[in-house]
């Protein structure tokens, strides 16, 4: 069955969807591993909580369909990350550090602690308070084809793009700029979950 789903303003984490003349909310981050591996979403059961009236006039959703993006602010973007790349390119190597190998890998283990643990944090502050994990009803979801490939290339681009500066930094080129990147590109890459279902509709079964 395909049916409308929502997402809640501010906290991409959850969604609302109708089904059968009612509105339930799924948590699309309830399983931790869906951190590494957002395609989880897509297969195993999620726990849907029915929201009463009150309780859905309570939460604000967004719109059924996201906006269309205004072409002229893409290229503004793009234009402006080109002009920024070849400002800080010359100067890269002003921000390499001169450490040992093993006070690289020191840092690049650090950094991760602190990516996975800034990840944890903010889901638990993104909770509501709701009993989702008592409910007993379960939907299985499937994204629309457009949503799927959005994900999909979202999940492998950061994903690349994370390994390839993480590369780069256990390849003994300890470079500040270097590090923040990678700490960025992979901060970013845990919320993929969040993106599993996006708005508009998906396909539902019991």
């Amino acid at each position: 069955m395909k049916t409308v789903m929502k997402r809640i303003h501010g906290n991409s984490r959850y969604k609302v969807i109708e089904y059968k003349n009612n509105s339930y909310l799924i948590d699309t981050a309830s399983y931790l591993l869906s951190f590494i591996f957002p395609m989880i979403n897509w297969f195993r059961p999620m726990k849907a909580y029915e929201l009463s009236d009150d309780e859905l006039k309570s939460i604000n959703t967004e719109d059924l369909a996201p906006k269309k993006q205004n072409n002229n602010n893409t290229w503004m973007i793009i234009g402006w990350t080109t002009f920024l790349s070849s400002i800080i390119k010359p100067s890269l190597t002003l921000l390499d550090l001169q450490i040992t190998q093993f006070l690289n890998l020191i840092i690049c283990f650090l950094l991760i602690i602190l990516i996975f643990t800034s990840r944890y944090i903010l889901h638990r502050k993104c909770a509501l308070d709701f009993p989702i994990k008592s409910s007993n009803l379960t939907f299985k979801m499937k994204p629309t084809k457009n949503n799927l490939g959005r994900t999909l290339f979202m999940y492998f681009g950061l994903f690349l793009f994370s390994f390839a500066f993480l590369a780069t930094i256990l390849d003994y080129e300890p470079n500040i700029f270097i590090y923040f990147i990678f700490t960025m590109f992979s901060f970013t890459f845990l919320f993929i979950n969040h993106a599993s279902f996006g708005m508009g509709y998906v396909h539902i079964k019991e």
